[in-house]
């Protein structure tokens, strides 16, 4: 088994980060998840809160 040091543990990695398709944001914690006919997966803030906030 070989382990690589150069990754900090705490670091998420770049299959972990998911963007939010309708605001554009990182998401940090829970998220929902719709798969296409395509099988593509389209990842939403949990309970849409981004929705909620007002952007004006």
């Amino acid at each position: 088994m070989i382990k690589d040091n150069n990754i900090p543990r705490n670091e998420a990695r770049v299959e972990d980060v998911k963007i939010c398709e309708r605001c554009g944001e990182m998401i940090v914690g829970e998220y929902d998840y719709i798969q296409t006919r395509r099988h593509t997966k389209l990842y939403f803030h949990k309970g849409m809160k981004c929705r909620r906030k007002k952007s004006c």
